[in-house]
């Protein structure tokens, strides 16, 4: 701004005008606009420049406003809190605002004088004039201003653009970078800004924080995961739209409808952002300006979040690619260090290996030692020969490829490579990278392929099985075997050039390209059973089997045919065979059912004659004695003429089939009864129902007699075939076994009907059971013993009536029988009668078997030993309670807890309550006016139940009310009596027993019980009377502790006894070391006999019993505090040094000192001399140092009382002096009281 011209303005105007002060002013925009600089201040004739001050509440304020102001006089009454007014003394005030043509406001000029001013017109007329003649002035001043800040403003940005590349190039750390970047940028806005900086995740949802290092945590984590779209704020919608968003007041914007709660907290009231976007479009992040003001974008601050939005889109772009970059890096050496492939490493100039793989080394079976720094000539792993090739190649092309060569390894052994290679710069020097690959094995394998192919070329020339290859398009054969030559009967060269269809082999056109599209399909097919014609017309059956195959690109089928008639005569022999075996099957499941032989035989030869309807089958038993032939079995469709006309057929040698062969014993095939001499006697008949031929097999009876026979009969001659032969030869063999089962069956009843009328009247149970331990047969002494009937007992298993503890070694013993590894054995066992009661037996069983030693039955003889069992099992319990009983008394002489434990034990070992091994004991506790039960005593109580059985209120659950009621309480599952719970508790039943001992509950007696189980009186009985033996014991034991207590105790006060004092000091004597450090303290108090005499020795009792409580209360707890007589008191202090023992010993007499004992409305103070000693181990004995414990209380007496005093050898004298004086006053006492 050009100064000599205003103040020549200024000059002239002050001339014109006449009064003292002329001041111009300009705005001082970066203050505020309360603020300006005045430029030129006119005073009384000179210039004043360059001050500042405060426009607020003057009249330049109003003027600044855009008024002219005149004031002519008054001034400062009008504006009295304005010092400049009063500084220059200011009546009257005219001012006029320095506008811009753009009506902005720039300053103002005033005049100012110390009278009042006159001629309003023409003073406002030369200040408007000037005004606007400074204006011109003040508007060329800001331009340049204004362009010079924007020139600085831009220096600073590309200072700060710089800073930022150059720590981009120094690859420092991304958030570091970003931190920067915003601590800059805020640097650099128009108006106060926090700057952030928000990444797009990799799934482009949602933003991360890259930096916001002026906001606070909150805000921070606010915009950590943003999510992108248009309603999450400035950032996320930037991001979304990818163009830049502005918002300038955050609580009208929809943009931040979701955040302007938050906003208005954090004083959030302007965002703008920029969001930055990487070369191929993608958006990466954005930066972002927010202000704590409503407030518009200026140019620069649009300029500058593009700067910024570029510089923090490099840095993300770097770093990806400087990852990618690494990534690779990594990758590629990954890849090379654990490629399959040998990579080595050469330099070009003298071929030294400089670096290889482990592959490499593996390969070649040097060590990395002992391969770097060698060449593979040195190493003798390639020949000079290969090495040349290889280097004329790289020379010629710069790299080479598939070259194959050996590589000799360490141990000598020959490998095939195949190896590529180039030439590269390695720190400046050419090097060869190449990779090896071990081609040995596939060198191999294609020499055994080639072995192959030709051994496929022999077996397909010599194969039995037929092989063609044909067209697939056409079926044309371009080559077929010999094989293919006998099965079809063509020759090779009629086949050649014609398909399977021209040559008549496979005449079904259908099933043919059924079979080509399977091969199309699939490619091709497996098992394929179909019918040939062979040349001379005959159908055979094959099985095809055919592969697509390729040859120069064309698809050929090649066909192997395997001929199967064999095997399918093979499968029909197998069918009749199962056939066969099955009808065999059924029928002697039929016989182990019991089901008569006739109709098992009818049966098996209806099958027969259903599968051969050629033949018909008959059967014939020989009477008793052996002489004649009766028809046993027929056919349906022989008729029933036939059996009458055969009658009874007496047998002998040419009658008939079957008479000549049961006469023989041997086997009889008639082919043509027309002729056949053995037919003479009995052809008319044959004849008569059109019967021609007829074959005969005798059957027998185990013991190799005659017993019958069966024939079979044809319509026409038919002579014998093995099939039929076979059919004849199973016939009778089931029937052999069908008339031996039902000999055996019939004599069985026979032996039965003997056996049960012996078996019924027996006196004792006697059962028969079978092999799987179910009872066939029960006498009558059986069922009267369980109480069932035989139809209830017969059938079921021996388990159902036996007792659940004996189940397990009952049957295993039956097993043994069972398998033959015991033939007898005798138990004792227990049965539940239908009643349920239990039945003691003695059990004496045998087993049965047949002639091959095979399980038939067993007997079981069962004699009843109920009452003598009830006698031992009684006499037993007996003993159990009354060693039970002897234990306990004797455990009562232990310590309580032990005491307690044993017996718990030993109630739980008892036999015969079905108790579980688990329990506790608890007893009672007096807590004030109240009781309650400790457990004292548990086996296998979990943790989870001790922790809440610690103290049990009488009343509460169940042991509670045992001792409340003082009654057993029993439970048989968990209830709602089970007041006591936790996690995981099983059910279980109780049996809580009170200890009673004269009307008073000692504790309670805890056992648990399996769930469900039933109370039994004698098992209460029992436990109430274990409950008495305890509380005998416990009584006892209580009963000594009151002794005890009372013995080492004193009465009156409550305290140790001088007894048990003395017994004290001496353990304290006796155990001690030279270490240990004790001391005693001897109390005798002032003044009790003066109460003692006026109050009474009620009065001296009461006020002895509240020292020693008051006493107690100061001393430690393991210190021993004891009445020693009258008024004198003892304290053994163990493991306390004379200083601290001195402590105690001094607060002890203040407690005493600050006593006030009241008696009758008396109030009455004391005081206590203390004697202090210190104890020395081994050198002392208790009456020494009671003695010297007492002398020097007596001192601190004689010292006047009311102190402490510590022992000293002087101390004696003046004790000894103190006993003549007392010996005087008991004897003038005596005297007084004539004694």
């Amino acid at each position: 701004m050009d100064s000599f011209f205003l103040k020549d303005l200024v000059e002239n105007l002050a001339s014109i005008t006449k009064v003292k002060y002329v001041l111009i002013a300009s705005a001082k925009a970066q203050d505020g606009p309360d603020f300006v600089e005045t430029i030129t201040l006119w005073s009384h004739g000179k210039f004043v420049e360059n001050i500042q001050f405060a426009v607020s509440d003057t009249p330049c304020k109003e003027v600044m406003d855009g008024n002219t102001r005149f004031y002519p006089k008054g001034v400062q009454e009008l504006f009295p809190e304005d010092e400049e007014l009063k500084s220059m003394d200011a009546e009257g005030y005219l001012g006029c605002p320095i506008v811009s043509s753009s009506g902005q406001s720039l300053g103002y000029v005033c005049i100012l004088d110390t009278k009042p001013l006159e001629n309003e017109k023409e003073l406002t007329t030369s200040v408007q004039a000037f005004a606007s003649m400074a204006s011109s002035e003040f508007e060329r001043n800001q331009e340049d201003l204004r362009k010079l800040s924007t020139r600085r403003k831009e220096h600073e940005l590309r200072e700060a653009e710089l800073i930022i590349l150059e720590m981009i190039a120094q690859n420092k750390p991304q958030k570091e970078i970003f931190t920067q970047l915003c601590l800059t940028m805020e640097a650099q806005a128009s108006s106060k800004a926090f700057a952030s900086v928000l990444l797009v995740n990799e799934d482009v949802t949602c933003l991360q924080l890259g930096a916001a290092p002026s906001f606070n945590k909150q805000v921070q984590e606010a915009l950590d995961g943003l999510t992108i779209d248009e309603c999450s704020g400035s950032c996320a919608a930037a991001v979304f739209r990818k163009s830049p968003v502005f918002v300038t007041d955050v609580q009208t914007d929809p943009l931040w409808a979701k955040f302007r709660e938050f906003a208005k907290d954090q004083h959030i009231e302007a965002c703008w952002s920029m969001p930055f976007l990487s070369e191929a479009g993608d958006v990466l992040g954005s930066f972002a300006l927010t202000h704590s003001i409503i407030v518009e974008p200026t140019e620069s601050d649009i300029r500058l979040m593009k700067v910024a939005a570029h510089l923090a889109c490099i840095t993300v772009e770097k770093f990806k690619t400087q990852q990618a970059l690494s990534s690779s890096e990594e990758k590629f050496t990954r890849a090379l260090e654990i490629s399959p492939d040998g990579v080595v490493i050469t330099r070009v100039a003298d071929g030294k290996i400089i670096d290889a793989n482990d592959a490499c080394i593996k390969m070649t079976g040097y060590s990395r030692k002992e391969l770097i720094g060698k060449t593979t000539l040195e190493l003798n792993i390639y020949s000079a020969k290969e090495r040349d090739r290889v280097v004329s190649l790289l020379k010629k092309d710069g790299v080479y490829a598939e070259f194959e060569s050996t590589l000799q390894r360490k141990d000598g052994k020959v490998l095939n490579t195949l190896s590529s290679g180039a030439i590269f710069e390695n720190n400046g020097e050419p090097c060869i990278f190449a990779i090896v690959h071990d081609v040995t094995d596939r060198k191999k394998i294609e020499d055994e392929l080639k072995q192959s192919e030709e051994k496929l070329r022999t077996a397909f020339k010599t194969s039995p099985d037929a092989m063609m290859i044909t067209k697939l398009h056409d079926g044309e054969c371009i080559d077929v075997n010999e094989g293919f030559v006998r099965l079809s009967g063509i020759s090779k060269e009629d086949a050649l050039g014609h398909s399977p269809l021209a040559l008549g082999i496979w005449p079904d056109k259908v099933e043919r390209e059924k079979y080509k599209n399977a091969i199309v399909d699939n490619g091709y097919v497996n098992n394929y059973e179909t019918e040939i014609r062979h040349s001379d017309g005959a159908l055979i059956p094959v099985i095809l089997a055919a592969n697509l195959i390729d040859i120069d690109g064309e698809q050929f089928v090649f066909t192997i045919a395997k001929d199967v008639s064999e095997l399918k005569q093979s499968r029909l022999l197998l069918e009749e065979s199962n056939w066969m075996l099955e009808i065999e099957k059924k029928a002697l499941e039929q016989i182990s059912l019991n089901i008569e032989p006739d109709k098992i035989l009818m049966e098996l030869i209806y099958s027969i004659e259903t599968r051969y309807p050629d033949l018909y089958c008959a059967m014939s038993l020989l009477d008793d004695e052996g002489q004649y032939l009766s028809c046993y079995v027929t056919t349906p469709r022989l008729p029933e003429e036939y059996k009458k006309d055969i009658g009874k057929l007496r047998i002998g040698q040419s009658v008939g089939s079957c008479g000549t062969a049961a006469y023989c014993n041997k086997t009889v095939f008639v082919s043509d009864i027309a002729t056949d001499p053995l037919w003479d006697g009995h052809r008319r008949m044959a004849e008569k129902y059109g019967l021609r031929a007829c074959w005969s097999i005798p059957v027998s009876w185990n013991t190799g007699e005659v017993a019958g026979t069966i024939a079979i009969y044809y319509k026409e001659p038919k002579a014998a075939d093995e099939k039929h032969i076979q059919v004849l030869e199973r016939l009778r063999k089931i029937a052999e076994i069908c008339i031996e089962q039902n000999k055996a069956k019939n004599e069985l009843q026979q032996s039965e009907e003997k056996f049960r009328s012996a078996f019924g009247k027996a006196p004792i149970v006697v059962t028969l059971v079978d092999k799987n331990g179910m009872v066939l047969q029960s006498n009558e002494k059986a069922n009267s013993l369980l109480g069932y009937t035989e139809e209830e007992i017969v059938g079921r298993s021996i388990g159902e009536f036996t007792h659940s503890e004996d189940l397990q070694r009952s049957m295993k013993m039956y097993q043994l029988l069972v398998n033959g590894e015991v033939n007898h054995y005798e138990i004792e066992k227990r049965y539940v009668a239908k009643s349920g009661d239990i039945v003691w037996a003695q059990l004496n069983i045998s087993s049965v078997r047949d002639e091959d030693q095979n399980f038939l039955y067993a007997i079981a003889h069962n004699l009843d030993i109920t009452e003598r069992k009830k006698s031992e099992v009684v006499l037993f319990e007996r003993t159990e309670e009354e060693s039970v009983f002897a234990n306990l008394l004797k455990f009562s002489f232990l310590p309580i807890e032990e005491y307690m434990n044993l017996s718990l034990e030993e109630i739980l070992s008892v036999s015969w309550i079905k108790i579980e091994d688990k329990g506790g004991i608890f007893l009672t506790r007096e807590q004030g006016d109240s009781e309650t039960l400790q457990l004292v005593a548990n086996i296998r109580i979990p943790d989870e139940l001790l922790r809440l059985c610690n103290n049990v209120e009488f009343g509460t659950c169940l042991c509670g009310r045992a001792a409340e009621s003082m009654q057993v309480q029993f439970a048989d599952c968990v209830d709602e009596r089970h007041e006591t719970r936790y996690q995981g508790m099983a059910a279980h039943g109780h049996y809580n027993v009170p200890i009673i001992n004269d009307g008073k509950v000692l504790g309670v007696i805890v056992l648990y019980l399996a769930a469900g189980h039933q109370s039994q009186q004698k098992e209460i009985n029992f436990l109430k009377r274990v409950a008495d033996v305890l509380s005998l014991g416990l009584a006892r034991k209580y009963a000594e502790e009151r002794i005890n207590y009372q013995a080492a105790h004193d009465s009156l006060t409550g305290l140790i006894s001088r007894r048990e004092f003395e017994t004290r000091l001496m353990n304290v004597l006796t155990l001690s070391d030279s270490s240990s450090a004790h001391a005693l303290c001897y109390l005798d108090l002032d003044q009790f006999k003066v109460i003692n005499d006026d109050c009474g020795h009620l009065a001296g009792d009461e006020l002895l019993h509240q020292l020693a409580t008051l006493l107690q209360s100061k001393v430690r707890k393991r210190d021993t505090l004891a009445r020693l007589g009258g008024d004198e008191f003892g304290l053994l202090m163990e493991h306390c040094s004379i200083g601290e023992a001195m402590r105690v010993a001094d607060s002890l007499r203040v407690a005493v000192e600050e006593f006030r004992f009241v008696w009758e409305k008396k109030n009455f103070s004391l005081g206590v001399s203390i004697g202090l000693v210190p104890i020395v181990s081994g050198k002392s004995d208790v009456k020494s140092v009671l003695g010297a414990a007492d002398a020097a209380c007596y001192a601190a007496k004689d010292a006047g009382r009311n102190r402490v005093h510590i022992y000293n050898p002087e101390d004696v004298d003046l004790a000894q002096r103190r006993g003549e004086m007392k010996w005087v006053t008991k004897i003038k006492d005596a005297i007084d009281e004539d004694r």
